[in-house]
């Protein structure tokens, strides 16, 4: 990360259960600013603390269950200084087609794909719930800063106030192990949560369409 040399890292560490709080001891620079929570906050509720927090002009968002190369990283954030307002990861569309079905994908995918068509998107499997993503301050104002703790609904409120939302680039990760022997049972309540949150994105589409009036204060 400190290879992009970034003005500043927001570290948001929610009911950790390794040894992330010793590591970030480890590294003090006075440009990262960590927050530490001793219990799970949610799924995405870090996203909302850390873009509270910030200050500069355009966010990378990363996770720490992955390794990614900073030349991998760079291209979203330049993406958002030239033009873009949020930028997303490419997805290989017609590979994924290709080789699967409706049958094969998870219900995830399917609810981006949902999600997509009802926003007339052409790339069905883009998804601010995949990071990295990097969104300009303006934009995260716009949208509402609070709507970042739900990825889908977020994506949903950029496209209908005509936000610039795009695909930047593909990248290579190394994901981290889980230490966890409940490994399987937080991924199935990662999923229903994903599912709730795509849910709580279509409602938002169809109340657009249907009486935008209550949701006029998104902004």
């Amino acid at each position: 990360m400190a290879k992009l040399s970034p003005k500043e890292i927001i570290l948001v560490v929610n009911g950790s259960r390794d040894s992330s709080i010793e590591r970030i001891l480890m590294h003090k620079s006075p440009i990262i600013t960590s927050y530490v929570y001793a219990f799970p906050l949610g799924q995405d509720v870090w996203r909302s603390i850390g873009a509270r927090e910030a200050n500069g002009d355009v966010w990378l968002f990363l996770s720490a269950s992955s390794v990614i190369a900073a030349s991998d990283l760079q291209p979203f954030v330049t993406a958002c200084y030239q033009g873009l307002d949020i930028s997303l990861r490419k997805t290989e569309t017609s590979a994924y087609l290709s080789t699967r079905n409706e049958e094969d994908m998870d219900t995830v995918t399917l609810a981006k794909a949902y999600l997509n068509h009802m926003l007339d998107q052409r790339e069905k499997f883009t998804s601010m719930i995949d990071l990295p993503i990097a969104i300009t301050r303006e934009a995260a104002i716009q949208i509402g800063i609070h709507h970042l703790l739900v990825p889908p609904l977020a994506h949903a409120i950029a496209v209908n106030k005509k936000l610039r939302v795009g695909q930047s680039h593909r990248v290579k990760e190394e994901k981290r192990p889980l230490k966890d022997n409940r490994s399987s049972v937080r991924r199935e309540e990662r999923m229903n949560m994903r599912l709730g949150d795509h849910l709580e994105a279509v409602h938002y589409v169809n109340q657009m369409k249907s009486d935008p009036s209550p949701y006029n204060d998104h902004s």
